[in-house]
């Protein structure tokens, strides 16, 4: 029996750092099947992710973009991605959001190759880059949740293309790697006193992401417990909302949280941190597509606490595998956060089965599974 040729699959990242979105781009160039798929990865700006795929051994393509208002940089961009396209033998283009498909797409338009839109987001008829990417010809839409399907069809149709749901999934962080020695060994890295009871939160510092709700709940939290020590990892990211962490700075010195607020930066591996970590908070006050940072906790055994704006509320099962609360609400956050911190049962209950929902509907070969085939009904229709 003769052997087949690899499908080669241009993976479009619209930035080079990593977020939601690209960690389950990552995810898709490292895990493919190689016997059936060749990943390529195409750069639009770059970042540390860029030489992150070469060190995994994916090849990579990088070209630089300006704005979407620079339409001669655009159709110079998309006429070099056409032209790599072509001269690589690209069999199908996958680009994530609306910012990648609008190169992605037009570029696999004029070399004559299917197209597939991940639309990571939420749509919005405010979103005119969406908008934009919404009229580009894409085989097949994939949205990380239902209610991110029914939105994308609400507000855009699905222009001759297909909607399809795939979750992101991820892998169970080893019991090993969670163990009370690995706890003193990160917390005495991050700074944070061995006895303290930690409540995390994961996300870039934008507004929709809500870290400032989350330090106005903080402040009745860390008054009944002036051991809880909140830990921000995250940072500013693709030169967007510029100030804002100077903004939650401000807060934290406002209230007098100095001591019980720690900013962790940028973290590239999030299971690093997760040995130190009670509690995660996920207190997004914009509708979000799914939640990447939410299925990582999960996936520790962390329970968490995650405000029920859009795909979040498909992960979560309220009191069973986490606890949802209203978005853009401090005091019942602080409700939900300091239950679970006087209760170290119920914070092992949740966990446990916030781990097993991750195992059952939310696992990083569940996804690989489902993309795979959706990729070969695109490439065989």
């Amino acid at each position: 029996m003769m052997a087949t040729t690899p499908d080669k699959i241009l993976l479009v990242f619209p930035v080079g750092e990593r977020g939601g979105a690209e960690t389950v781009f990552c995810t898709l160039a490292e895990h493919l099947d190689r016997r059936r798929f060749q990943p390529m990865a195409w750069f639009l700006r770059p970042g540390s992710l860029v030489e992150e795929m070469r060190a995994k051994g994916i090849d990579v393509f990088l070209t630089p973009i300006t704005r979407l208002r620079d339409l001669a940089n655009v159709w110079r961009t998309v006429q070099t991605g056409r032209q790599f396209i072509l001269g690589e033998g690209i069999r199908l283009v996958v680009s994530s959001l609306g910012y990648g498909h609008i190169y992605g797409g037009l570029a696999a338009w004029r070399a004559g190759v299917k197209a597939i839109w991940w639309q990571h987001g939420i749509a919005s008829a405010k979103n005119w880059v969406d908008r934009i990417a919404s009229r580009i010809p894409a085989r097949l839409i994939i949205t990380s949740s239902h209610i991110a399907a029914r939105r994308h069809a609400e507000v855009y149709g699905a222009n001759g293309g297909r909607l399809k749901v795939i979750h992101p999934g991820v892998e169970l962080v080893p019991d090993q790697m969670l163990s009370a020695a690995h706890r003193r060994i990160v917390s005495e890295r991050l700074g944070l006193h061995p006895r303290a009871t930690v409540v995390a939160c994961i996300g870039r510092f934008q507004p929709g992401k809500g870290q400032a709700v989350l330090i106005r709940a903080a402040a009745e939290v860390c008054q009944r417990h002036p051991n809880v020590m909140v830990l921000l990892v995250g940072s500013e990211m693709y030169g967007l909302d510029r100030g804002y962490e100077r903004e939650l700075k401000r807060l934290v010195a406002t209230l007098d949280l100095q001591k019980n607020v720690l900013f962790a930066g940028f973290c590239r591996d999030v299971t690093a941190i997760w040995p130190a970590v009670d509690l995660v908070v996920h207190p997004a006050t914009a509708p979000e597509s799914f939640g990447v940072s939410i299925i990582e906790a999960m996936a520790a055994g962390k329970p968490v606490v995650v405000t029920d704006v859009g795909g979040p509320g498909e992960v979560v099962v309220h009191g069973e595998s986490g606890w949802l609360v209203a978005p853009d609400d401090e005091r019942a956050l602080s409700r939900a956060i300091l239950m679970l911190i006087e209760s170290p049962s119920l914070r092992r209950r949740l966990g446990r089965a916030a781990r097993q929902r991750v195992a059952t509907h939310f696992s990083r070969r569940a996804m690989i599974r489902r993309v795979e085939a959706a990729f070969r009904s695109v490439l065989e229709s």
